[in-house]
């Protein structure tokens, strides 16, 4: 153990202050939880939903890339479906 501390001390310290301690760590707590319920409670159900001002912009160039992309991995999937492989695990 450290110099000077002992069991004694720390129970006597403990025996002392636990009050306080525990209104200390309940305080801390309740002050967490307004916390919290602030975040994900109050705020989502008190604002209002707004509509968007501006026209929403898209690259031309990434979308086609991203349906030519799609396109593909559909043929692909089609294909793999179309395959029939042997069951390896029947006599």
């Amino acid at each position: 153990m450290i110099k000077g501390l002992s069991i004694e001390k720390i129970y006597r310290f403990l025996n002392k202050y636990y009050r306080l301690i525990i209104g200390t760590i309940f305080t801390i707590l309740i002050i967490i939880w307004g916390l919290i319920y602030y975040q994900y409670i109050y705020l989502p159900t008190s604002s209002e939903a707004t509509l968007m001002d501006h026209k929403l912009l898209v690259n031309e160039e990434k979308l086609q890339q991203t349906l030519v992309n799609l396109e593909d991995r559909e043929e692909n999937l089609s294909r793999v479906l179309k395959n029939s492989y042997p069951d390896l695990f029947t006599p």
